[in-house]
């Protein structure tokens, strides 16, 4: 109730004072009347006795209203320590000068009733309005007192003045009372019916919480108050707890109790915390609790009480042990594809990706993925970002497709991929990313590029190959004809040794075939390579060839460990290489062909190289296509430098090309070597 007219009178609110204004305009207008009362008393006074230094009196009674109003406004500004000090010092200042002034007179005890309230709060009571309440009911009480015989006495006038002031100093200080008087007791009524409408209300509102909200003392920790959530989230009577103040530890689990313990000593040094921790409840039944309380401290800071909340999250961990249930599951189901997987958020952030996604960043961009990181701000698409971005930002649209293309940093780490990208939207249809199917479809690819070359090589080699085939067997017929109708013996040699020539281009042809077919078909046989040996071999065996016998051979041949490759295969190159060279060589002194072989246990780097005619730059890159001749002068096949090639991609290597038109040609082979088990070494064959 004090609190109340407290604040009615001191409150800095504008709502509160504007709704007591008329209240206290009211005491305020009657104070200051009571005070002008007091001082036409004391005019009056002075003017009909002959009183020594009336003016002196008059300027320190004057002085005196100035101070008590001084205090008053400060008391109003809530500075009520400074103002009970300083009216404590003013009241005893003016009560020695007028004690002096007056003596022992009726008018001094206008001075006690504010120094006995004011000595009382400031030595007693610690109540902010009591100095004013009992301010303002001491001066209307002193009205009743001011006219009694000693104040009669005091004034001697005529006894209608004095009836006068007396009938209207009762009657103001007797409505200053009655009023005080009712409006406290109106303050009263209603403050109290508030506080039980507030209580009401806060316990309804306790009551109907899931949550337990309670506060114990300090440090013995008896509870103080436990709202009915108790029996629900612990299923034990609300009595339990303010019984026994160790209850609620002895039904924390065992496992969890220390963590407990440590939980309350945290409190108590940090002055507040949250801890989760479970329960054993009366059926035996485990419950999740999230406990969240602090300490509440007085004025002095000192620790008055803990309050608290706890919450039941049972429920809350069994969803949150179901999600990671889930999650792991959907990990499972993510690591167990070959296929890249990987979220991004709508910002380009990682959500989530699996192992394979992560190797393909890798291996395609030197990058490395970790959960949050930006693909755009950290740069890990590389020379596809626009592309990849592109397809993201469709994505964001709404926009569910396929895309199968071909990506990665370098040529050499270009890989195809046929990609999938679906955007992630909430439950109001709002994409908040996109989540991406990547699956490396390279292998596929080549079979693909494979069969479309071997089939577009199918039509070539039916279409040349009868061409080919029937050229020298209409020349061989034609022949046959005139040997018929010939009869000069000599003509007939010279037909025979043309059937001949038409003959080996045929074989030759067939010959070209076969080596082309063994190596599609045959696998490879890992043994250790004779180079000189086969070196030696296959430039005598081309030694029929025109012109043959006129070219120098020079050889450049270490191979100080052994190599294994495929004998027979490295034979059909080096007889290519070697009858091209033949084939090609100009008619001049000095034709040479150089051979250089250098291998070790792990490569071999083979350089055939001749000074013949050269290829013209224009036909570099078709030379090692299907049937193709870059001579009409010559009668090959078309097929050597395509099978070798065949060959040396059969092998594992590489085979480059340089030439000049004129001044001669340089091919360049590398192969790796197979190293074969003890077993393949210890077979009959090797």
């Amino acid at each position: 109730m004090l609190e109340t007219i407290y604040k009615l009178f001191f409150s800095s609110s504008e709502t509160t004072r504007n709704a007591s204004l008329t209240v206290r305009n009211f005491i305020l207008v009657s104070q200051l009347f009571y005070h002008l009362l007091g001082l036409v008393i004391f005019g009056t006074l002075l003017r009909e006795v002959n009183f020594p230094k009336n003016i002196y009196i008059i300027v320190l009674l004057l002085a005196y209203l100035g101070a008590y109003t001084l205090v008053f406004r400060i008391n109003k500004q809530d500075k009520t320590e400074t103002a009970k000090y300083i009216f404590y010092i003013i009241t005893n200042i003016f009560l020695f000068v007028f004690s002096s002034a007056l003596g022992n007179k009726a008018g001094i005890y206008l001075l006690y009733f504010p120094l006995i309230t004011s000595t009382l709060v400031i030595y007693g009571f610690h109540d902010k309005e009591k100095i004013i309440l009992m301010t303002a009911l001491s001066f209307a009480f002193l009205g009743l007192l001011d006219f009694t015989e000693h104040r009669l006495w005091l004034f001697p006038i005529s006894a209608e003045t004095q009836h006068s002031f007396y009938a209207a100093n009762f009657i103001l200080s007797v409505g200053v009372i009655g009023f005080c008087i009712i409006y406290l007791i109106s303050v009263l009524y209603h403050t109290e019916t508030r506080l039980r409408e507030s209580e009401s209300n806060l316990s309804s509102i306790l009551a109907s919480l899931n949550e337990v909200v309670w506060a114990a003392t300090l440090p013995d920790g008896d509870i103080l108050y436990i709202n009915a959530a108790a029996e629900h989230v612990f299923a034990f009577s609300q009595p339990s707890f303010y019984e026994n103040r160790n209850y609620w530890s002895h039904i924390v689990l065992p496992d969890d109790r220390s963590d407990y313990e440590a939980f309350e000593a945290e409190v108590h040094k940090k002055g507040s915390d949250e801890i989760e921790y479970r329960v054993v409840r009366k059926n035996g039944e485990l419950r999740w609790l999230r406990d969240r309380c602090k300490i509440v401290w007085d004025e002095d800071g000192k620790p008055l009480r803990m309050e608290g909340i706890t919450t039941d999250i049972t429920e809350h961990k069994l969803a949150e042990e179901k999600v990671k249930q889930q999650n792991e599951q959907l990990r499972g189901i993510l690591e167990s594809t070959q296929s890249s997987i990987f979220a991004l958020d709508t910002d380009y952030n990682y959500l989530i990706y699996n192992s394979t996604h992560k190797e393909l960043m890798q291996k395609a961009y030197g990058a490395k993925v970790t959960k949050g990181v930006n693909v755009i701000e950290d740069h890990l698409l590389g020379l596809d970002t626009d592309k990849i971005v592109n397809h993201l930002q469709q994505a964001f649209q709404g926009k569910q497709f396929m895309v199968v293309e071909e990506l990665g940093e370098s040529n050499l780490h270009r890989t195809w991929y046929e990609t999938v990208y679906n955007p992630i939207q909430n439950e109001f249809g709002k994409v908040t990313g996109v989540a991406v199917f990547s699956r490396d479809i390279t292998e596929r690819k080549r079979a693909e590029n494979e069969l479309i070359r071997t089939n577009f090589e199918l039509d070539t080699f039916v279409y040349r190959a009868s061409h080919d085939m029937r050229a020298p067997l209409r020349s061989v017929l034609g022949l046959v004809n005139l040997i018929k109708i010939e009869t000069d013996e000599k003509q007939k040699t010279e037909y025979l040794k043309l059937i001949e020539k038409s003959v080996d281009r045929l074989d030759a042809f067939f010959s070209d075939i076969l080596s082309f077919s063994r190596n599609s078909r045959l696998d490879i046989v890992k043994e250790q390579v004779d180079f000189n040996k086969l070196t030696k071999e296959c430039w005598s065996s081309l030694q029929y060839l025109e012109n043959a016998s006129e070219i120098r051979l020079i050889k450049d041949i270490r191979v100080p460990e052994p190599f294994y490759s495929d004998s027979s295969r490295i034979e059909i190159i080096l007889l290519n290489l070697f009858s091209n060279a033949i084939k090609y060589q100009k008619a001049c002194a000095g034709a040479r062909v150089r051979i250089s072989i250098k291998a070790d246990n792990r490569i071999a780097k083979i350089v055939v190289e001749d000074n013949g005619k050269g290829i013209e730059e224009q036909y570099i890159d078709k030379i090692f296509d299907m049937f193709f001749r870059a001579s009409l002068g010559t009668h090959g096949s078309g097929l050597g430098l395509y099978i070798t090639k065949q060959v040396v991609e059969k092998l594992g290597g590489s085979i480059n090309v340089q030439s000049e038109h004129g001044v001669g040609t340089q091919f360049v082979i590398t192969i790796p070597s197979y190293v074969p088990t003890p077993v393949e070494i210890m077979t009959p064959q090797n």
